[in-house]
């Protein structure tokens, strides 16, 4: 009835951890432009970064539920994981870095 695929639980655990570092960078970011309110992060939170989570979340016991497994949802699980996992670390989390450690990177020129 329940195929619990440790694999898929450890990318979910790596994706909370690649959220809580985004949200810590972001706030990193709001607290040395004077711009951090504390009173807003729950509000945030709640609209910004718990759907995200929850609808992935929710997706991937789906994909655990061995009656739904012959419609192709462990490989959109883990396409979802991936790409939005992909979305935090290669936008997300470097943009915020190089901003908190003011390294410039210089755009590429698009040939015509």
């Amino acid at each position: 009835m329940f195929d619990l695929d440790m694999v898929l639980l450890k990318a979910l655990i790596f994706l909370l951890i690649l959220i809580v570092v985004d949200v810590i960078l972001g706030m990193a970011i709001a607290i040395k432009k004077k711009q951090f309110e504390l009173e807003k992060l729950p509000q945030f939170l709640y609209t910004e970064v718990l759907p995200y989570y929850m609808s992935t979340l929710a997706l991937a016991g789906l994909a655990m539920v061995e009656d739904v497994q012959g419609f192709g949802t462990k490989p959109i699980a883990w396409a979802v994981v991936v790409a939005y996992g992909s979305k935090l670390i290669f936008i997300e989390i470097r943009q915020k870095v190089t901003f908190m450690f003011g390294i410039k990177i210089p755009k590429k020129t698009i040939p015509k």
